[in-house]
């Protein structure tokens, strides 16, 4: 397991050519690097924006759709097209997954 976690924290492929993982730890004065806790602040940013969006499709986007006359659910035309785009699409996607697997 110490080989395994050697290997993968090696500095040779995480940092700069002159960077080792104890001039991380104990930097010079006047120079911060960010810790693991800065990424934390990135957690109540989604959640934000997920609930903006969340409340622009259910509200938004229903007074809008009426104000330009669209209709609120799809036609059986478009489901349609919309079927024959997955079937068409869905046999491309296997046969490149067949040739990917064929060249391996």
């Amino acid at each position: 397991m110490a080989a395994l976690s050697a290997w993968f924290w090696n500095e040779r492929f995480w940092l700069p050519h002159n960077v080792t993982w104890a001039d991380l730890a104990d930097p010079a004065p006047g120079v911060e690097y960010p810790k693991a806790s800065h990424l934390l602040s990135a957690l109540p940013l989604a959640a934000g924006i997920f609930a903006v969006r969340i409340l622009f499709e259910r509200y938004l986007t229903c007074c809008l759709s009426g104000c330009l006359s669209l209709p609120s659910e799809s036609t059986g035309a478009s489901q349609l097209i919309l079927g024959f785009f997955q079937l068409i699409c869905g046999t491309i996607f296997k046969m490149f997954l067949k040739f990917m697997f064929w060249c391996l």
